[in-house]
């Protein structure tokens, strides 16, 4: 079975998550790779993430879609390091970013790219915390 890994914060998880989660999960043995609290406040913003990684980290092992959840309590990610701890087959993403495809090829690794999924409503974290903070 193919070793897929997945990453990202998973702060609000919502059905955009799942449906992307078990879409990863359909091409083999799926390791997320959850953003660590630094991680995602250097990238979204010191009010983020709401939900601590420890609490993130126990829901994304709860969901039968996943294998395995890694967590590198790095500043920024080290995809190089993720990639020598967990030795994927696949990378899947959502994102076009010409730096993992690099890295990715160095350690044979296959890169998928797949579109990010939005829910029918429309709300991902970032609007699931806007449409909270207009109802306080």
């Amino acid at each position: 079975m193919k070793r897929i890994l997945h990453g990202g914060a998973f702060d609000l998880l919502h059905v955009g998550h799942i449906r992307a989660l078990k879409r990863a999960r359909n091409l083999g043995y799926l390791i997320v790779n959850l953003s660590s609290d630094e991680q995602v406040r250097n990238k979204k913003g010191n009010n983020r993430p709401i939900i601590p990684q420890e609490e993130r980290k126990e829901m994304l092992e709860s969901l039968k879609c996943v294998s395995e959840v890694v967590c590198f309590d790095t500043p920024t990610l080290d995809l190089r390091e993720v990639i020598m701890s967990t030795n994927p087959d696949i990378l899947v993403t959502n994102e076009d970013n010409s730096e993992y495809d690099l890295i990715c090829k160095q350690y044979s690794v296959e890169v998928i790219k797949l579109p990010r999924i939005i829910p029918e409503s429309g709300l991902d974290t970032t609007k699931i915390i806007s449409k909270i903070k207009k109802e306080v």
